[in-house]
């Protein structure tokens, strides 16, 4: 089978912080709604209804929720959410994103679940070209790489590293992921590095910036400035296995 990447909603979470969750979550939900979402989702063998993984970013600002709630004819239900977000990206933690993919792990249908008034929005699916769109593809290492987390001690085996597009509002991204992988791990992922780089026109920046909260609009003078300049953005994130296991299916 076929292995490669988890989904990364942080890229986009602040996007949509603003004062006020209530209007955070539903930015966001504007956004999902109007754009593609993944096509693929990693699944391996070991994943079972009631496998789950929890990731960590380096700095522990947020951790990432994924799990297996169910399976019906060959289709299996991943639901993927934030357990911690800091600050302003604290409404994530009311949000669920829900796959329903088959085995190998492409996309059937998927849908974003409020869980302050389980309202559910549908979600369109990634084509070739699109954001979000992944070609799943490995390279299996001739020497095992030990890694150790706070879950344990786990053998990569294999190594992904692929690239996608990814919609900021003002801007699109490309995004570089290298996950490490032991498949012994019902998610596979013992480790993912994200590299994101953009090309930001500052005007851009900020009239979304302004569409989101007018009270963060820079003062005219400094908006001139601004909007003279553009920009170009660059980061790096890591994320680490910190907890993985199986619940009792009800």
């Amino acid at each position: 089978m076929r292995k490669t990447a988890f989904l990364s909603i942080v890229l986009v979470a602040s996007a949509f912080t603003s004062g006020c969750s209530t209007t955070g979550r539903g930015m966001m939900k504007t956004w999902m709604k109007n754009s593609p979402t993944y096509n693929w989702v990693y699944i391996n063998e070991a994943a079972k209804v009631g496998s789950y993984t929890l990731l960590e970013s380096q700095d522990g600002d947020y951790l990432m929720r994924y799990e297996l709630v169910s399976e019906k004819d060959g289709v299996y239900e991943l639901k993927a959410g934030f357990d911690k977000a800091p600050g302003l990206a604290g409404h994530l933690k009311s949000l669920e994103w829900h796959y329903l993919l088959a085995r190998d792990g492409f996309v059937k249908s998927a849908y974003l679940l409020d869980l302050s008034n389980g309202e559910r929005t549908e979600l369109r699916i990634s084509a070739e070209g699109d954001t979000g769109y992944i070609t799943p593809e490995t390279t299996k290492l001739k020497k095992t790489e030990i890694i150790e987390t706070k879950a344990g001690t786990f053998e990569v085996k294999e190594v992904a590293v692929y690239n996608m597009l990814v919609n900021l509002g003002y801007s699109k991204a490309k995004v570089t992921f290298v996950d490490f992988i032991d498949p012994k791990v019902p998610f596979g992922i013992v480790r993912k590095q994200e590299t994101q780089s953009a090309k930001m026109p500052v005007n851009e920046v900020l009239r979304f910036i302004s569409a989101v909260n007018p009270a963060l609009a820079p003062p005219n003078a400094l908006m001139k400035f601004l909007i003279d300049k553009a920009s170009d953005a660059s980061y790096k994130r890591t994320w680490t296995l910190v907890e993985t296991g199986q619940r009792t299916a009800k």
